[in-house]
């Protein structure tokens, strides 16, 4: 079994794992019947190993469009479709937002999570945390909540960048 090992130039630095899903994804759909062995990624400069040479020029095709559509940060999903879990003793628990409807009642692409959590009838904070499109936590917002002596609600907000 020969490899066929070509090299590329990515538009901007990238990332060899997602590449390599990315690659993996595009052959699987234009049918072909080479795997990859691996990816390397050192800045631009790519290096892709395959089991086989390409032949078809869909699969070359394919695999060109993904080099070129690669990116070193993976971006992160359209906040399209909200979801909110059903009341627990009438107070909201979590909400989902997504970026794709299946059409069969699920959804994809998750792009933001919030749970809410409460000590007795009180919301104390909420949480919510975004995801990039290779589902790594890119920030983490906290609000907290509680009420001063006087009867003042006190929120407070933080932020952690992933």
């Amino acid at each position: 079994m020969a490899n066929d090992i070509k090299n590329y130039t990515l538009p901007v630095p990238g990332d060899a794992s997602r590449l390599q899903r990315e690659l993996n994804k595009d052959a699987l759909l234009s049918g072909s019947g080479t795997k990859i062995v691996y990816v390397t990624v050192v800045g631009t400069a790519a290096t892709v190993v395959r089991d086989t040479e390409l032949t078809v020029q869909a699969e070359i095709d394919a695999e060109q469009a993904a080099i070129d559509a690669h990116a070193g940060d993976p971006g992160a999903f359209e906040s399209t479709f909200r979801c909110e879990d059903p009341p627990s003793k009438g107070r909201k628990t979590r909400e989902k937002w997504f970026e794709t409807d299946n059409g069969d009642g699920t959804y994809s692409g998750l792009a933001k999570e919030s749970v809410y959590n409460y000590t007795g009838k009180r919301k104390t904070t909420i949480v919510t945390t975004t995801f990039d499109k290779d589902g790594v936590v890119k920030l983490v917002e906290t609000e907290s909540y509680h009420t001063h002596s006087d009867g003042m609600l006190i929120t407070k907000h933080d932020e952690d960048h992933g």
